[in-house]
């Protein structure tokens, strides 16, 4: 089947053939323009025709409004968590995990061979903003932890052990509830809302794991010990 990359490249080419014919052509008829239908089945139409062209010419578009979105969810939770644990170390360990989990979902994505479209596209920006979530509970657990019982400021270790006793709990359950909820989205027939629910599912899974057990080492080995 054709990507949106085959079609872009199709359109220069038949643009490129088209220019010429229309070199030589009567003045009214220099305007046209190529159309080209693909055959698409869907479950709550049935069969319909696409504008594949036009759909095609959609896709650099969408990505480009991608890769600005992420940029500025990135930048910008990264300045609320700096700014809630007043610590650059903990906000760019967390903003690496949640980059992990973004990029897991979409290598898994493409292992299954789902190819990145419109519907994917929408899921990965509404992904990040709420990624940040669960790293954030975590990075404040750590920040808050209480002195040692000789009234020094508690180590790394015991930084990561009180915020993995007292948030980690909450957010493997609240992880549940999420994915639990998210089940009853697996039964629709629009694709937009299946598609949703297949990422985000795999993208709360994800983010609880990597949370609990990839972001904490990191604090254990890399997080500041010291935190006014």
């Amino acid at each position: 089947q054709a990507t949106w990359l085959d079609w872009l490249e199709l359109r220069a080419l038949w643009d490129t053939v088209l220019s010429r014919l229309l070199a030589d052509a009567p003045p009214p008829l220099r305007r046209a323009f190529p159309i080209v239908y693909q055959e698409a089945s869907r479950k709550e139409t049935g069969r319909v025709l696409v504008s594949a062209f036009a759909v095609a010419s959609l896709y650099p578009r969408l990505f480009h409004a991608l890769s600005s979105s992420l940029a500025a969810a990135f930048a910008l939770c990264y300045v609320i968590v700096a700014v809630a644990t007043r610590s650059l170390a903990l906000a760019s360990l967390a903003t690496a995990t949640v980059a992990g989990v973004i990029g897991s979902v979409l290598g898994a994505a493409q292992l299954c061979g789902v190819e990145l479209g419109i519907r994917e596209m929408c899921g990965v920006a509404v992904m990040a903003g709420f990624s940040f979530d669960y790293a954030l509970h975590l990075a404040t657990a750590y920040r808050a932890a209480p002195p040692s019982r000789a009234g020094k400021s508690p180590t790394r270790e015991e930084r990561v052990a009180f915020a993995a006793v007292h948030m980690g709990p909450t957010l493997l359950g609240g992880a549940l509830t999420t994915c639990g909820s998210l089940l009853f989205m697996f039964g629709c027939e629009f694709p937009f809302l299946l598609s949703l629910s297949h990422l985000v599912t795999a993208a709360v899974g994800l983010n609880a794991v990597q949370a609990v057990f990839l972001f904490l080492p990191l604090c254990a080995v890399f997080g500041p010990e010291r935190l006014g």
